[in-house]
């Protein structure tokens, strides 16, 4: 599945061009977040001052926002939350942005999880992260394979 998801900058003024991020999550790569969600969760239940872990991970491609208004009107709603892309659809590559320091960000909710993605545009000192995914949606994407058991 392939997620375009909104960012949030550490610089309200200035976001060196990453106005979303392109995740693409396969079945295998959701049961390794989700694997990591689950850890993290057991390790909160003993220590209520744990509250995320980071992971090196480069999996978002960070861009900006497009000109074409076709592809403007389907990535608007992510700019709140995510949007599923179809595989169809292609990103002009003049859009996307080099970052570096990528990583993703498993955080605590309660009795649940989400993860984001953070990244550090290129030669800039802020950080973009991208609006969190649930952990429903990561089980949801872990069992579309169909070739493993869901966890």
């Amino acid at each position: 599945m392939r997620l375009v998801l909104g960012i949030v900058s550490s610089n309200s003024d200035f976001n060196g061009g990453c106005d979303f991020a392109l995740v693409t999550i396969s079945p295998h790569y959701a049961r390794q977040v989700l694997a990591r969600m689950k850890a993290l969760l057991g390790l909160a239940q003993h220590d209520d001052s744990l509250h995320e872990a980071h992971y090196w991970d480069f999996s978002a491609q960070y861009f900006e926002f497009p000109a074409d208004e076709d592809l403007q009107e389907k990535l608007e709603a992510a700019h709140d939350t995510y949007v599923e892309l179809d595989e169809k659809c292609e990103l002009p590559e003049d859009l996307f942005q080099r970052t570096e320091y990528a990583h993703m960000v498993v955080e605590v909710m309660g009795d649940q999880a989400e993860v984001s993605w953070r990244a550090s545009p290129k030669n800039a000192s802020l950080y973009v992260e991208t609006n969190p995914v649930p952990q429903s949606i990561i089980e949801t994407i872990a069992c579309d394979g169909g070739e493993v058991p869901c966890p």
